[in-house]
């Protein structure tokens, strides 16, 4: 099978929709085990902070959308402003303000306020404006058959010719809580994707970046690069990862955790892989 390469200015929603495709999310998943996997392409949850990133990341790389799609449920927009919005009057004027932005997506004024105060900070770094600000940003990359028969798609925030930037909010922007988040979180299976799907496109991504924003108060941000042991680290991982999709999709599935030095049989027994 020959590969086909995409690359469109689609919606995030639609970037999201193309489930056929897999991500490095669904990958770090395969990793975890095979159910993990299967239950996240079932069921595909969502969480605050995922909701609260989301939101950040339009702000940051597209703020004409920003206003467009979400709007701040005010506590001054409260009838009982000594109250929470709960209490039935406050609840009642709550519905009637949603009905008034249908369409969009409410944030509550602590979020709200949140991401106007990073906003402000980051758009001013010298480093946002080198590299982000006059970068493509929000493009997604399809390919078809790009590892172990297996279809992926990545859609890095932003790009120039040499250098890519992903920003992540995360609970630790220090350079000791942000390294142990990006190991944690296996963040290296995603940069490792992206840049080597972005070369296929003739992208000769040298440097990956990630911008490290505090989703708590103070909401400090730092800019750091992903070491290229790290790149290799994680394209081991992502190519393991297709290999496991590709099992599960063949109807493969062990119901427990298969470590890297292992791999499951036809009968869906594990063996120890040979060297």
């Amino acid at each position: 099978m020959k590969r086909k390469l995409i690359t469109t200015a689609d919606s995030h929603e639609e970037y999201l929709s193309k489930v056929g495709y897999e991500s490095a999310s669904t990958i770090k998943l395969a990793m975890q085990s095979d159910h993990d996997y299967l239950w996240f392409k079932k069921s595909r949850p969502s969480t605050k902070s995922q909701s609260f990133g989301t939101a950040l990341h339009m702000n940051l790389l597209e703020p004409d959308r920003f206003e467009q799609h979400y709007w701040c449920l005010r506590d001054e927009d409260k009838v009982d402003r000594d109250a929470t919005w709960v209490v039935k009057a406050n609840k009642d004027k709550k519905v009637e303000l949603i009905a008034q932005n249908q369409g969009k997506v409410w944030l509550e004024q602590y979020d709200w306020d949140a991401i106007q105060t990073i906003s402000e900070r980051v758009i001013f770094d010298d480093r946002f404006t080198k590299f982000v600000a006059q970068s493509t940003k929000e493009k997604s990359f399809y390919v078809d058959n790009f590892y172990a028969g297996i279809s992926t798609k990545c859609r890095p925030d932003s790009y120039m010719p040499t250098i890519e930037v992903d920003i992540k909010t995360t609970k630790a922007a220090d350079p000791k809580g942000f390294w142990y988040e990006f190991l944690k979180y296996k963040y290296h299976i995603q940069r490792a994707l992206a840049v080597d799907m972005m070369r296929l496109f003739g992208i000769d991504i040298e440097q990956s970046c990630i911008l490290a924003v505090s989703n708590e108060a103070p909401y400090n941000h730092e800019f750091y690069r992903v070491p290229q042991h790290l790149l290799d680290a994680g394209r081991e991982m992502y190519q393991e990862g297709l290999h496991r999709i590709s099992r599960i999709r063949d109807g493969k599935v062990y119901t427990g955790f298969v470590s890297p030095d292992q791999e499951v049989d036809q009968n869906g027994m594990i063996v120890l892989k040979a060297h």
